[in-house]
């Protein structure tokens, strides 16, 4: 739906076709408001924290995954360093929402033993 001189005598306020939009009937350097209907299920993309295996429920938190990865500004084949990986959740998360490369790293020797990260993969 596109509202168009919204408030004057002449506004339009009509539904479009967007695939087969005549872009003469409107003038579009003049403010118009654009409605998109969304017509399919949202899927969360942020994994919630339960689905990782953690080292005694270690792990960097729902909310501040979404705000780090977010800030980052990721594009596809971008390489991201996961540094002090623990269960992976970062990286993990990067590459499933953003489709980064991602190089994870991990020193403490029990962390790496338990496999954490590798079961986070599946």
């Amino acid at each position: 739906t596109i509202g168009y001189k919204l408030g004057f005598v002449d506004e339009k306020i009509e539904e479009i076709d967007l695939l087969n939009f005549d872009e003469k009937s409107f003038d579009l350097s003049q403010p118009f408001v654009l409605l998109i209907k969304k017509e399919f299920e949202s899927k969360n993309i942020i994994s919630e924290d339960v689905e990782f295996e953690t080292e005694r429920g270690m792990i960097t938190k729902k909310y501040k995954r979404q705000l780090t990865l977010q800030n980052l500004d990721l594009e596809p084949n971008n390489l991201l360093w996961d540094i002090g990986a623990g269960s992976g959740s970062c990286a993990i998360e990067a590459y499933k929402r953003y489709k980064v490369k991602t190089t994870l790293f991990e020193k403490n020797e029990t962390r790496a033993e338990l496999a954490l990260i590798h079961d986070n993969l599946d």
